[in-house]
Formats: structure tokens, C-alpha cells, sequence
């Protein structure tokens, strides 16, 4: 096993057992909230008055998905541009509930999302330490791999640096001295006893200080963070830096299997690097380790569905390189991660001089 020859990608679904919750629950909570939360009562028909807008442009356009907190902040995104926003000349009037709901300059809609940003942070408090304690399967196998392991990550949440701290391991973010700079991955390239760790949609301890991200404990003001807007790609670093580093590395020749651990595919740039990987080099694989609701692991037509259903997102011509394993996070970091179950998946192919 060679160095770069893994990597891994953490979607919402790999820290769903710390009880860190995804994005459809996080709206579950939040109209919990607007019925019982005195300050959330305020929202409440503003929050319907924009889910009944959603919902509606859903059957316009013939689609049956489900309404979900980044749905909901992207929408209230573009509705905050306004007049600054380019089809707004196209706009013949708004609907008048949405103008007496949203107020003067739709000062309400930003006061709601400053509310759902106040949540953000509760949401993604891990109640027991210990309930993380299964990303010590990352861990473990960095030590057997025995070069560094590159981790990539769509998550705010800080469950994997927790374990890391919890048996001083270092987790490199890209911080020194609480300061973000790229240079800070090159000190770790040849360690290898390096865990590297690349937030690609920021963290829930960084804190953005006039365009600079620093990490902070305490109380934050302005979160480094991309959530509830469209245009994930980022031209500020570390956005930047990160997405281009997991371009990189997803097309290195080296890299032969792209972990997928919780991800939906819903994510349409990361999808396109993903497709990119494997439609340039047929030789790459990506798992994608997910439990699939009411089956079990023999059922090979929902194995199938699920195979096209990526494959569709991916934009590629046929699943032999998608390779589903019907199991949570917690079960495969706990039980099955290792270099000996990785064998059956790679070729013993020689480099070349």
C-alpha cells in the first residue's frame, strides 16, 4: 500500500451516530423551535410562508425532494440580495404575504437567519465525548497505513479532532499559532504519522477576523463557514486552497480509492471532481459506505439502484468503479477499516520508472 493511495471524504451521515444531526433533521429541530422557542415563535409564519414557496417551485418543476436547512438558507440568501440581486429587474412584484412577513428591506429574513446561525452552533455541540469515540477507526488505520492520511470533510462538527486530542494525536487543519495558512500541510508532508484534515465547507471553531480565519474556543462572531449558499466554490482561502486541494489529490495517479463515508452525492462540486477522478483514470474506485434503510447487505437490485443513482450524479457511463458497503460509519470505522480489507479492492499494478 502506497502513500496517497487512499483518501477519505466525510459527508453529514458519518457523525449522524454522535448525534450530530443532518441537514433534514436540523429542520426538523428548527420547527420545533418556531412553536415553542419564544424567540423563535417570531419566525414562524415567515418560516411557513417561505417553505410553502419552496414546496410550490418543487412542483413546478416536477422534482419530489425534501425541504432541508440549506434549501431553506439558500433561499433566504437570494431573497436578502433584493435589489442587488441581477433578475430582480425581471421581477414583476413580490408576494404581498412574503412583504408583510419579511419587513422593511427583508430585515426579518436576516434576523431569521442569524437565528438559524445561533442553532448551527448548538446543533453541532457532541453531547457525550464518547459518542465520537468510533473516529478512533481513522485513527487507527493512519497508523497502519504508515503514511500521512488525507481526510477530507464536508462537516462543521469537530468529532474527529476531539479523538485526535483525546489521545494526542495530532490533527493538522492548516493552523499554527491559531493563524490558518497553506503552508502550514507542506510541514506535514512527510510525516508520516500526519493526520491531515481539510474542512472544505469550514469549521465551527473558525472564526473569520477581516477575510483572516483563526481558530477560537470561545464565543465567535462571524463564523468561517459555508452554509446556505450556492455557491460553494469559495474565491477567499481556505475555501479555495481546500477544494483545490481535493481536486488534486482526487486526480493524482496515485490515489486509487476515494472513501465516501456518510456523503448523499447532493453536493454538485464535489460530485463534479468526483466524476472527473474516475472518468480520467478507470482504475480509481470510489466506496461510498452508507446503511441503506431497510435492506439487507445481499439485496443486490437496491445495490444496484443506488450504484446508478450515483453513477447519474457523477455523470459517468457505468458503476463498475462504485462500490457500495451497506454499513453506518460507526459499524465500519469500528469494525471493518483496515489495510487487510482494503486488499480485495486494489490491484497489485506496477509503477513504472
Amino acid at each position: 500500500m502506497r502513500s496517497e493511495e487512499i483518501i477519505f471524504l466525510l459527508g453529514a451521515g458519518a457523525s449522524y451516530d454522535a448525534q450530530i444531526p443532518i441537514s433534514s433533521k436540523m429542520i426538523n429541530e428548527l420547527e420545533d423551535l418556531i412553536k415553542h422557542d419564544n424567540e423563535g415563535k417570531k419566525y414562524k409564519n415567515l418560516y411557513y410562508c417561505l417553505k410553502s414557496g419552496i414546496l410550490y417551485g418543487f412542483g413546478i418543476t416536477n422534482k419530489n425532494d425534501a425541504i432541508n436547512i440549506e434549501l431553506l438558507v439558500n433561499t433566504m440568501d437570494e431573497l436578502i440580495k433584493s435589489y442587488e440581486h441581477p433578475i430582480y429587474p425581471f421581477v414583476g412584484s413580490w408576494v404581498p404575504r412574503l412583504g408583510e412577513l419579511a419587513g422593511e428591506e427583508f430585515n426579518n429574513i436576516k434576523k431569521f437567519k442569524d437565528f438559524i446561525l445561533v442553532q448551527l452552533d448548538r446543533w453541532m455541540e457532541i453531547p457525550h465525548p464518547e459518542l465520537c469515540d468510533y473516529y478512533y477507526g481513522l485513527i487507527k488505520f493512519q497508523k497502519e497505513f504508515e503514511f500521512p492520511l488525507s481526510v477530507f470533510s464536508l462537516n462543521y462538527d469537530q468529532c474527529l479532532e476531539k479523538q485526535c486530542g483525546k489521545y494526542n494525536i495530532e490533527c493538522n487543519r492548516g493552523f499554527n499559532e491559531y493563524i490558518w495558512d497553506y503552508k502550514n500541510f507542506d510541514r506535514h508532508i512527510d510525516n508520516n504519522a500526519s493526520l491531515n484534515l481539510y474542512k472544505l465547507h469550514g469549521s465551527i471553531d473558525w472564526e473569520n477576523k477581516n477575510n483572516k480565519i483563526e481558530e477560537k474556543d470561545g464565543t465567535i462572531k462571524k463564523h468561517a463557514i459555508i452554509f446556505g449558499t450556492s455557491y460553494k466554490l469559495q474565491y477567499l482561502d481556505p475555501f479555495l486552497f481546500l477544494f483545490y486541494e481535493f481536486r488534486r489529490q482526487t486526480l493524482e495517479r496515485a490515489t486509487k480509492i476515494i472513501n465516501c463515508i456518510g456523503y448523499s452525492f447532493s453536493d454538485d462540486h464535489i460530485n463534479g471532481i468526483l466524476g472527473q477522478a474516475l472518468s480520467k483514470d478507470n482504475t480509481k474506485k470510489i466506496i461510498s459506505i452508507q446503511p441503506l434503510s431497510g435492506v439487507v447487505t445481499d439485496n443486490e437490485l437496491i445495490i444496484k439502484n443506488e450504484q446508478n443513482r450515483i453513477k447519474d450524479k457523477l455523470n459517468l457511463n457505468n458503476i463498475e468503479n462504485i462500490i457500495i458497503i451497506n454499513k453506518g460509519a460507526k459499524d465500519f470505522l469500528e469494525r471493518d477499516i483496515s489495510k487487510e480489507y482494503y486488499k480485495q479492492f486494489l490491484e497489485n499494478d506496477d509503477i513504472p520508472f
